[in-house]
């Protein structure tokens, strides 16, 4: 999982999609309410 991320990370510009619920909820444990969505580009080399 640690490579997977880092990959994105370094291949990829990440945007969050708006208009989402980004409070947090605390049950099991925390997360944004909605979810975390977001879109991927690869960056161009």
């Amino acid at each position: 999982m640690k490579i997977f991320a880092a990959t994105l990370l370094r291949h990829y510009d990440w945007q969050l999609l708006p208009d989402q619920n980004l409070d947090l909820m605390v049950v099991p444990s925390p997360r944004p309410r909605d979810g975390l969505k977001v879109t991927f580009k690869a960056l161009s080399e």
